[in-house]
């Protein structure tokens, strides 16, 4: 499984890469070896998956030494990892509970996957659902996410594994038959929904800057002034190419927005297109990562404050509790504040849905907004320090985005990969690592609502009521066979 996340991205895998764990689930006599399987495999998929997190090292332009630097980024990634086999060993706990009943097994373990994966999802750390081992590769299927998210997806990976495992202990051949004709139907269905995705409306050209400003001296005088020069020299190029509109990075001016004493301000002058500038707005002794739609002469037509904040990189978890202890592994100095869920970003160029960085693992923070009206997505990250994986991660996030709500994405990075992908949740254009570009985009707003976007995961309550309705039934009629 972990071969099949970008940027192997060899995806096939996946769809048998969970056999052995679904064979000592469906074996009777096997309470142990599932337990030991969950930890193993879990391992071998979270670790490698989340290997990137490590290039948080060195540290040492905060101050720290070359040993702590190095605890702390390993550190993390042994959090995280830690946090991703507990996410399967649960799952397997809960499947356990169930009889001890092939079909039963496999319809609640596939609703089971779906339930647990969402409560991972309200937890502060989650990151790799397995439908990102089908993005941005597998363009046929990408589509089918339509119908009930990437979750949908996920669950289809976990039911065609299972189909597969219990055909390998029965030796029945027609439940490999139904493994492959389901998986075959999947990309039928998803390439024959991409054929009939509405037209596009209205179109815009929107202009991107990478800027590739090292974090490790963003927030310094060196890094402040390399910011503004290099932004305003982007913003400058696309302004002559006439574009409608300019977008730069999650905290791509790195201070604390004070709109008297912002040069953005005297840059934009009424001739200009509108910029929406990723910074930081105070609110006493704490702070919004906000994107401000600034109109030519630098007054604020929107703004959006990000939702789901990154612990100790943004937020000191517990603060109240511990926060001076864990402060010392953080780099915040103030604390920075989440924005409401509600939030709606309207625009010169209409109204965005809008996630920054880590949100974008988040499906329903973009959801909501496309629920709302949005007409195209706006993703804008920093990803430095870390290296490509990171990178093609947070792109093949964003195409399970485009695919599920049927919107056109501009991802902007501050060291790549910007891109635009179109509502198929194919890339149409990426840049290079760590340079700075600029690059001028043509979109499309849309207005459509798919039935993910209206109701959202739909599986996975499905499944769900399944499997109790099938337990009713055996314990009113046991010695009837379903």
């Amino acid at each position: 499984m972990a071969a099949a996340m970008p940027p192997l991205g060899l995806w096939p895998l996946a769809w048998i890469a969970l056999i052995p764990l679904w064979r000592s689930l469906l074996q009777p006599g096997q309470s142990l070896q599932a337990r030991q399987q969950a930890w193993l495999w879990a391992a071998a998929f979270q670790g490698p998956t989340l290997i990137w997190i490590t290039g948080l090292h060195p540290l040492t332009w905060m101050g720290l030494s070359w040993g702590t630097s190095l605890a702390i980024a390993w550190g993390c990634w042994l959090v995280i990892t830690a946090w991703g086999l507990v996410q399967t060993r649960v799952w397997v706990w809960a499947v356990q509970r169930l009889p001890q009943h092939c079909g039963l097994r496999l319809v609640g373990g596939v609703g089971l996957w779906g339930l647990v994966d969402w409560l991972w999802q309200q937890s502060p750390l989650y990151w790799s659902p397995l439908a990102l081992s089908q993005s941005p590769a597998n363009t046929w299927l990408l589509p089918l996410a339509e119908l009930s998210g990437a979750e949908g997806l996920t669950l289809l990976i976990v039911a065609v594994n299972g189909l597969l495992a219990w055909a390998s202990l029965s030796r029945q051949r027609s439940l490999l038959v139904g493994a492959i004709a389901l998986w075959c139907c999947a990309e039928l269905t998803g390439w024959g929904l991409g054929q009939l995705r509405a037209a596009d409306g209205s179109a815009l050209t929107i202009g991107l800057i990478q800027g590739n400003v090292p974090t490790r001296i963003k927030t310094g005088p060196e890094g402040i002034l390399l910011s503004r020069q290099r932004y305003r020299q982007g913003y400058q190029q696309l302004t002559e190419a006439g574009v409608d509109a300019v977008i730069t990075p999650e905290g791509s001016d790195p201070t604390l927005w004070q709109a008297e004493r912002s040069p953005w301000a005297r840059w934009l002058s009424p001739e200009s297109p509108p910029l929406l500038l990723g910074t930081y707005l105070p609110q006493g002794d704490r702070y919004w990562q906000s994107l401000l739609a600034l109109k030519p002469g630098g007054a604020i037509a929107g703004r959006y404050d990000k939702v789901r904040l990154v612990p100790l990189g943004e937020y000191i978890p517990g603060e109240r509790w511990f926060g001076r202890w864990l402060q010392r592994l953080s780099p915040i100095q103030l604390g920075m504040q989440a924005g409401r869920s509600d939030q709606r970003f309207q625009t010169p160029v209409g109204q965005i849905a809008a996630a920054i960085c880590y949100e974008l693992v988040f499906p329903e923070v973009l959801q909501s907004q496309v629920q709302a009206g949005a007409t195209w997505i706006l993703s804008a990250a920093n990803l430095d320090p870390y290296n490509e994986q990171l990178m093609n991660q947070h792109l093949a996030l964003a195409a399970l985005r485009a695919a599920e709500t049927d919107r056109w994405v501009v991802q902007v990075t501050n060291t790549g990969y910007s891109a635009l992908i179109n509502p198929l949740g194919q890339v149409q254009w990426r840049s290079q690592p760590r340079i700075f570009t600029t690059q001028a985009v043509r979109i499309a707003q849309r207005s459509s609502q798919t039935p993910y976007v209206r109701w959202g995961d739909s599986m996975t309550p499905i499944l769900l009521v399944s499997t109790v309705l099938w337990l009713g039934w055996r314990q009113r009629w046991p010695k009837q066979t379903l």
